[in-house]
């Protein structure tokens, strides 16, 4: 099996185990929000309190995933902008060489 093929299984190992782990914290979430809600007179405003600050907790975890997405590209679109210009002064100097011996 090549490598490119073992990264990719690896990759997709590893996006599943995290993904398992996400739907195991949610169950564990729900079953112990489930339980609060069994008692006789159940606190509604903190359950709903859990539920807006997991959710805010979800959103912040994601929000950085795309940040850490974005600043990956950010730092490959500089790294192609320094070859570019590396490339353009290369050009530049081989027309420079050409113009001054022709």
């Amino acid at each position: 099996m090549s490598d490119a093929r073992v990264m990719v299984l690896e990759e997709q190992v590893k996006s599943l185990s995290d993904e398992l782990m996400q739907c195991q914290a949610d169950k564990e979430f729900v079953w112990s929000l489930w339980k609060r809600l069994q008692v006789a007179n159940p606190d509604l405003t903190q359950a709903v309190s859990l539920v807006v600050e997991r959710e805010k907790h979800k959103a912040e975890i994601k929000d950085r995933k795309v940040l850490e997405i974005l600043q990956s590209k950010d730092y490959t679109i500089q790294e192609l902008e320094q070859k570019v210009t590396g490339q353009q002064q290369e050009i530049n100097n081989l027309v420079q060489r050409r113009t001054d011996s022709g």
